[in-house]
């Protein structure tokens, strides 16, 4: 009996056959080549290419801001081009983009490239969405893109392994393998994402009077603000943490990288759970506000670990990243199920676009705010984080059903006489005979 439970548990981490299978794969192959670059992209830079790290620093600071609103524009080529084709053309960009930084002997190269990067990136990921839009339907979107987040982490780790034994040789050559392992890995992305179906794009017609449609959708731009709010326990986890669990604990250093493989392993094992219920819009703003919660707690957690002897600050810093990852795990099936279910169906592009905006500004603004609050301020700081969290997981359910009781204000008809559902009939039609 435990061995056919295993294989049941197993299968349940494996997304079904078609789109979804394909879109793990290509996750993968991303994802994979991804953890190669962020875990030696810094050193690359500082030890191969000869940059400062005050150098590097300063050229991925421009470069985030340039591509901090890219995802718009790239959501609606898609829109109007195909998201399938658009996410190919971006991946055979990014190919060329990454091979590029082979070139680099020089800071003004170097912000040239990290530049281009980041504008391609951004749209990617409002382009990646919408392929998903386009090719599932409503009702299994969340549950494959949890399905895609766990093939995330999981490519990521593998990647970060990669990395190490470049790391390891410290040599110009294997720096170049983590070059062309990431360039690589947008190639198989483009060769697997030609295997997808093809989402046709609105017609004419439909697309009169929708140019920037999302842009002057009020209550999804405040969902979007909301969820980026919540978002935060990502800068947490990243910047704040680390930094906090070196300098104001009395746990050992290795205690960091233990936390950061029980959020992890977590991740993987827990993401698709995590996710249902989260498929309509009531239910993914229910888990909003559960993600504010275990965010909070997680942030007490952490602050109470301070001044305590070893043992005890090692115990309330697993509780508090256990916590804070359940609270990263509700919140990104919130943001899928309000980022798909409040988008007009034939503008998923520019919706996705525009949603993205929401963790481009928490990605800008996050670390120095987290940073600045717990490292200056301790207990205060961590308590005012926490309640910056509340009020934007406690505000998220009734702005969400006032975003959905308002969809007809914004969006024009779209579907078979005007039926804006009649764009998830057919992706899901096209679901079936993928």
């Amino acid at each position: 009996m435990p061995r056919p439970l295993t294989r049941a548990r197993l299968a349940g981490l494996v997304p079904d056959r078609g789109p979804p299978r394909l879109l793990a794969w290509s996750t993968l192959a991303d994802s994979i080549g991804f953890g190669l670059w962020v875990t030696g992209s810094v050193i690359f830079f500082t030890r191969s290419v000869g940059l400062t790290a005050s150098q590097v620093g300063i050229g991925l600071s421009i470069a985030g801001l340039l591509g901090f609103a890219a995802s718009v524009p790239f959501g609606h080529l898609a829109d109007r081009l195909g998201a399938r084709e658009v996410a190919t053309a971006l991946a055979l960009l990014n190919a060329l983009l990454f091979g590029c930084y082979a070139l680099v002997h020089s800071f003004a190269t170097f912000v040239v490239v990290v530049s281009l990067v980041a504008v391609v990136e951004s749209g990617n990921h409002a382009v990646r969405n919408a392929l998903v839009a386009g090719v599932m339907g409503s009702g299994s979107r969340v549950r494959v893109r949890a399905y895609l987040r766990s093939v995330l982490n999981v490519g990521i780790s593998l990647g970060a392994v990669l990395a190490g034994i470049a790391l390891h040789a410290d040599t110009r050559g294997a720096y170049l393998a983590l070059v062309a392992g990431q360039a690589g890995s947008f190639l198989v992305v483009a060769v697997i994402t030609l295997r997808l179906p093809h989402v046709p794009p609105a017609p004419a017609e439909q697309r009169a009077g929708r140019r920037w449609l999302a842009l002057r959708d009020l209550p999804f731009l405040a969902v979007t603000g909301l969820s980026g709010v919540l978002v935060i326990n990502s800068s947490i986890l990243m910047i704040a943490l680390p930094l906090w669990v070196v300098q104001r604990t009395a746990a050992p250093r290795s205690t960091v990288a233990a936390l950061f493989l029980l959020n992890t392993v977590m991740a993987v094992l827990f993401q698709v759970r995590a996710s249902r219920g989260s498929e309509e819009v009531t239910g993914a703003a229910r888990a909003g506000r559960w993600s504010a919660f275990a965010t909070a707690a997680a942030c007490v957690g952490y602050a109470a670990a301070a001044g305590l002897p070893a043992s005890y600050a090692v115990a309330l810093l697993v509780t508090g990243t256990a916590l804070l990852t359940v609270g990263e795990l509700w919140q990104s099936a919130s943001s899928w199920g309000l980022g798909y279910e409040l988008a007009a169906p034939q503008a998923q592009g520019q919706y996705q676009g525009v949603f993205a905006l929401g963790f481009g500004g928490q990605e800008i603004v996050g670390p120095a705010f987290v940073t600045l609050l717990a490292l200056s301020w301790g207990l205060t700081g961590w308590l005012t984080i926490a309640a910056v969290v509340l009020a934007g997981g406690l505000a998220l359910p009734p702005v969400a059903r006032w975003a959905a009781r308002t969809r007809a204000d914004y969006w024009p008809a779209t579907g078979a006489e005007g039926d804006p559902d009649g764009a998830d009939e057919t992706a899901a039609s096209r679901e079936s005979s993928g």
